[in-house]
């Protein structure tokens, strides 16, 4: 029998608790539920009374490949996570340096133009807020670089104090700090596609429980007493019916 495809969310998704977490106790729970349910379908006396009411061997053989891949998308996507705060960290501390390697060259500008050519301080972002924009500070982080060294077009410009070692160093804070803000970009995107597939197959995962469920409240019912330890197996309510949260 196939597994049911997902639908809207339902009694079951809420079961399964809020989503938005990378690594949800909710979520281990309810695979815990759904392993232990389908281990108890897969007990040969209750396989064949399951049988009759729609559940068989294959379907359950599936529902619990799923927790298992389900398990390790969730380890996955925290992994990613913790690897997109690494970056982001790296990524903050490269941007401080840069600033403050550039505060260096907008000072040694001051201190040449100030008096002399106030107009040329735009061409080394004298009072730009450089930090508070990303695009900004990409772009003139490129423009003081490309002034300092030379252009083909432009000749370098030389500051007090401001050394060929220092103008390398800024070209490589820069270079260190667009590479761990893409490598931050990169396990975001993987990691909420992560999360994305976790919650879809959560989903299926929690309907299809429900789904062996249902059939156990029809192959042992409640009102038979008889049947208390085989509900409880499924995690049915003993001696009442099992009703699904609206």
């Amino acid at each position: 029998m196939s597994a049911l495809a997902p639908s809207p969310p339902s009694a079951a998704s809420k079961e399964t608790g809020e989503k938005s977490a990378p690594l949800n106790p909710l979520h281990f729970r309810e695979l815990a539920r759904t392993q232990q349910i389908c281990n108890a379908g897969r007990q040969p006396a209750n396989l064949a009374a399951l049988e009759g009411c729609g559940i068989n061997q294959l379907f359950l053989d599936h529902l619990l490949d799923d927790v298992t891949l389900c398990r390790r998308k969730c380890i996955d996507a925290l992994q990613h996570i913790t690897v997109m705060a690494n970056h982001c960290r790296q990524a903050t501390e490269s941007k401080r340096a840069l600033l403050a390697a550039l505060a260096e060259v907008e000072a040694a500008a001051k201190r040449k133009y100030a008096r002399s050519a106030r107009a040329a301080l735009r061409d080394f972002c004298v009072g730009q807020n450089l930090g508070s924009r990303q695009a900004a500070l990409e772009q003139f982080s490129q423009r003081l670089v490309e002034r300092l060294m030379g252009t083909p077009s432009i000749a370098a410009e030389a500051l007090p104090g401001v050394t060929p070692e220092k103008v390398s160093a800024i070209g490589s804070l820069r270079s260190g700090w667009m590479s761990a803000r893409a490598a931050q970009g990169a396990a975001q995107t993987q990691a909420a596609s992560l999360q994305a597939e976790r919650d879809t197959l959560l989903h299926a995962i929690a309907e299809r429980r429900l789904r062996i469920q249902s059939a156990a409240e029809v192959a042992w019912p409640s009102d038979d007493l008889a049947n208390a330890e085989t509900r409880r197996a499924f995690l049915l309510p003993p001696a009442r019916p099992f009703k699904v949260a609206a």
